[in-house]
Parts: structure tokens; sequence; C-alpha cells
């Protein structure tokens, strides 16, 4: 027995059609999950402040001095008025211009003032934010290195 097995342009494309019209079709509008999910808006709000100042601080080789040196940098994700504000108090967002403390782990660049819940938002240099309560806020060290400085003086007996 010698079959000889052909396939023919025309075989392939009825065999293969369907299939990858099926694949298509089953396909459309199909993304993973992560794809659709969203966060809270106050996330990405507080993630923009700290993006907009790590992108300021290289420009300028410095951090942002204050809101108007950093409120250009905010305009690439919205309205920097809107952004500055927390959706979840209400209030503008703290940030912490000028020199943040870097060198010494990664330091709070903004936070909520209040919050929501007894819980409250910040985000530090790795820029991906995160909830703390009120207590864990207290004890945070959020000194800049000046008022670090003087703080040590005077526990040394104000040298």
């Amino acid at each position: 027995m010698n079959a000889r097995f052909e396939i023919s342009p025309f075989r392939c494309l009825r065999l293969g059609l369907p299939v990858l019209l099926l694949g298509l079709a089953g396909c459309g509008g199909c993304t993973p999950a992560v794809n659709n999910v969203t966060g809270p808006k106050e996330y990405f709000n507080i993630s923009y402040v700290a993006t907009a100042f790590t992108d300021a601080e290289a420009k300028f080789g410095r951090p942002p001095k204050d809101v108007e040196e950093l409120k250009p940098f905010l305009k690439q994700f919205g309205n920097p008025d809107e952004l500055l504000i927390s959706p979840n108090d209400g209030l503008p967002f703290v940030v912490r211009y000028g020199p943040t403390g870097r060198g010494k782990g990664f330091s709070v660049i903004a936070y909520e003032q209040k919050g929501k819940d007894g819980m409250r938002l910040i985000v530090d240099a790795q820029i991906m934010p995160r909830k703390v309560s009120d207590e864990q806020f207290a004890r945070m060290n959020m000194f800049t290195p000046n008022e670090a400085n003087k703080s040590s003086d005077k526990a040394e007996g104000g040298k």
C-alpha cells in the first residue's frame, strides 16, 4: 500500500479558515481580567502626584520647591488642580516639597491630610500608594533632613 498524502491549498483553506474565524470571534473583546480592573481614583491621583514629583526632580536636578513647579508635570495626567485633591477627604494632598530625606529608605512624597475611616493614603519614592492607619501614620518619621538635624541637635543638648 503506497498511499500518498497530499494537502491541497484549498483543503487547508477549508479547514484553517473556520478555525481562524472561530478563534477571532471567540476572543473578540476578551482581555485578561487584570486589564479590566480599575483602582480607586485616589490611588491614581496620588500616584500621578508622585510621578510628577519625580519627573520634576529629574528635570531640575532637585525636588520641586512648591506646587507651581509641580503643576506643569501633572498636566500630562489631567487637570492638576483636580489631581492634587484626595477624593477620600476632599482635601489637597500634602506634598513634601524640597528635600525628602532620600538615601534613608523610601521617604514619603505625598499623603492625605485626613484620609477616610481611620486610614490615610501615602505614596513614597517607589510610587506605590498604600494605606496606613492614623496610628501608623503618627509613628512615621516625616522629617526632612533639615528638620531631622534640628531635632537631633536638641536631643544632644542644642549643639
